[in-house]
């Protein structure tokens, strides 16, 4: 791998106390990531270069690629155009043999012993299909020069959703709403996957989604440890964004913790999902976005940029008030924050069978996260 030195950067104070004032970067032009093979950048984290440990990269989660995640350099409001490594997947343990793959990566975090944690959303398809078991994984491992190192790996392939999957077999309160929401969702996309066409199929999957993660963020506890928590895209719960926190070894796919988040609820930007998770200080910081993509004939969406204080997040917390930071372009989905500047991903669109994408991946910066 060849990896030009990043300039030399001052250290820049970051300000999490955000300004009410609500303000848009919807109409930024991005700037590309370098194209192929990063066409649907879908998730982002801050990391330690491997081959420069003094220095950060960002490495970066396609959700059409099960296979490798990307590492790009940062020199200070920019990314190096294109990816300076590949680190591949495909060395980490398969826990039922075989090759191993995660489907839809959606959501990337790290615990504090420095452990990347990857995950897929855990979806269905388009077609309200369910994808194959191989694909419902999320994984844990260090990060090294020569990639995800296999001998500090634990991967784990989740069951299909159920309340007794999901929480056990005793779930409280929250949990059972939770519960709720996911069985009837999952219940309308059986029917949806049955229509007669698969644009029929397509438009009554999108209408209601089922379980979607697409968030994940590692909260420091009082024990030098961390909680993990993801956050679902949908379903959501009386009109508020769901936020499971994971069990503590991390080794199921299982929640002992439900949150609630109100994102929106005006007129102007209906009740969101979580699009995106990350930590910076003292703050999560999250990207919001509609369950549903919009259809062809619908305006789309903006997106929206917010943060609340991470003591907040406790099992049963009812977050009703986020510090909404401005809204973002539609698709953007990856977010990492450094230096007090935050880098927002937005999604592209895949070429099938080329070596260029139909649509790049680009990304915005932002720096002025409030004072």
């Amino acid at each position: 791998m060849i990896y030009k030195p990043l300039n030399s950067l001052g250290v820049l104070a970051l300000m999490l106390c955000v300004s009410p004032a609500f303000g848009d970067d919807s109409k930024k032009v991005g700037k590309s990531l370098g194209g192929h093979p990063v066409c649907e950048a879908s998730a982002a984290l801050i990391v330690k270069c491997p081959e420069e440990s003094d220095r950060h990269c960002l490495l970066v989660g396609d959700n059409e690629k099960e296979k490798n995640l990307y590492l790009f350099g940062i020199d200070g409001a920019q990314l190096t155009n294109g990816f300076i490594q590949k680190i591949s997947l495909k060395r980490l343990p398969h826990s039922g043999g075989g090759k191993f793959e995660i489907g839809d990566i959606e959501a990337l975090s790290r615990l504090p012993s420095g452990e990347v944690l990857v995950y897929g959303s855990h979806s269905r398809n388009k077609r309200c299909k369910k994808k194959g078991g191989e694909r419902r994984f999320f994984a844990k491992a260090s990060l090294s020069k020569d990639g995800l190192d296999p001998n500090s790996a634990f991967t784990f392939k989740a069951k299909p959703h159920s309340c007794e999957s999901l929480f056990g077999k005793n779930p409280n309160p929250d949990m059972q709403k939770v519960c709720a929401e996911v069985n009837r969702t999952e219940l309308l996309a059986e029917k949806a996957k049955k229509a007669e066409t698969r644009k029929l199929q397509e438009k009554k999957c999108n209408a209601d989604p089922a379980f979607n993660l697409e968030g994940a963020v590692a909260v420091p506890d009082a024990d030098g440890g961390a909680r993990l928590w993801i956050g679902l895209r949908a379903p959501l719960v009386d009109g508020k964004a769901v936020l499971l926190r994971q069990v503590k070894d991390l080794d199921e796919f299982k929640f002992d913790g439900v949150a609630f988040v109100e994102l929106g609820g005006r007129s102007d930007f209906p009740n969101y999902g979580i699009r995106e998770l990350t930590l910076s200080g003292d703050r999560i910081w999250g990207i919001g976005g509609p369950p549903s993509d919009p259809s062809k004939d619908q305006k789309k969406p903006h997106h929206t940029l917010w943060n609340f204080a991470a003591d907040r997040l406790k099992n049963g917390a009812v977050i009703k008030k986020v510090t909404e930071k401005g809204t973002l372009p539609t698709s953007s989905e990856g977010l990492a924050i450094h230096e007090g500047r935050a880098f927002v991903l937005i999604d592209g669109d895949e070429q099938k069978n080329a070596d260029e994408c139909k649509v790049n991946s680009t990304y915005i910066v932002i720096d002025d996260l409030g004072n």
